[in-house]
């Protein structure tokens, strides 16, 4: 295992334990989506944990039983979610900065244009995450929503999501999608502007430098 995120060691959680809440934290997740195989293209975090599918098996039950995951049952698999005692040990670990967590998804809309929707803990993030985003859209939206579970494990005052909407036209070759959609560098340029984390590898940008204030 290597490449690993910072740790406080504040808890008695292992590397393999710890890794496998990096990815539960923000949402339920199938024992086929943490399996060792899937690990790294599923979650692009750039490490995996080292568990074998029995092995594996076994540190989710052990981590049931600690109350620190829950299970719930769906017709065609079981998946795991965060507890708020799960998310105390691993906050206490990986020190979340809270004010600058935020959610993206896109989707496409009936009439074929992409919509980027951003929910954020601070109106600031959210503001800077759509001026970040390429291209013009042909429409900008944001609310505040009060007292919401942006995580399952942990209540937040208030959200602030945006949402914007773009053209696609349906002529253009892949490659002037690509350009329309990231022009050049945007990628880069994203990544040193950001003020923003998703994951625990986008967390290392805003570690304190000592002690963990996040939790």
């Amino acid at each position: 295992m290597s490449n690993l995120p910072h740790r406080t060691n504040a808890t008695s959680l292992s590397n393999d334990e710890l890794v496998l809440l990096d990815v539960v934290f923000s949402g339920d997740v199938s024992f086929e989506l943490l399996r060792r195989d899937a690990f790294h293209l599923q979650w692009n975090l750039g490490y995996a944990h080292d568990l074998s599918d029995i092995e594996l098996r076994e540190q989710l039950r052990r981590l049931c039983e600690r109350h620190i995951l829950a299970t719930e049952d769906y017709p065609d698999c079981t998946r795991y979610s965060m507890t708020p005692i799960g998310g105390d040990l691993w906050s206490q670990e990986r020190c979340p900065v809270w004010d600058r967590y935020c959610i993206q998804r896109n989707t496409t809309t009936r009439h074929d244009n992409t919509r980027t929707t951003v929910v954020a803990v601070s109106p600031e993030v959210r503001d800077h995450f759509l001026a970040l985003c390429p291209g013009v859209p042909l429409r900008q939206r944001t609310v505040t929503i009060p007292g919401n579970r942006l995580l399952s494990w942990r209540l937040f005052p208030q959200l602030y999501a945006g949402l914007a909407t773009y053209y696609e036209d349906p002529e253009w070759t892949f490659e002037e999608y690509l350009t329309h959609r990231e022009p050049p560098g945007q990628s880069a340029m994203v990544e040193r502007e950001r003020s923003w984390w998703e994951t625990v590898r986008d967390l290392q940008k805003f570690l304190p430098n000592a002690g963990c204030h996040a939790c």
